[in-house]
């Protein structure tokens, strides 16, 4: 039962991974020039991720330190 719950868990990260350039764009009011996307928001803070070819980052954030958030096509 355990290995099925981190497998289930796994395939949902890549889901969710595959699937990025479809979430929410956020702009920093800081001068951040990376492309951040929404993953979640909880309480007054939102996760944010930035996908290059080889790494990803994540970055969390409170709504005050985001400028904009622009939905993508």
């Amino acid at each position: 039962f355990i290995i099925l719950a981190v497998f289930t868990t796994c395939f949902s990260a890549q889901l969710k991974l595959n699937s990025i350039s479809s979430y929410p764009e956020a702009f920093l009011k800081s001068h951040d020039k990376n492309k951040w996307y929404v993953l979640d928001s909880f309480q007054d803070k939102v996760i944010l991720l930035n996908k290059t070819e080889n790494k990803s980052n994540i970055k969390v954030v409170k709504f005050e330190e985001i400028d904009r958030i622009s939905a993508t096509n």
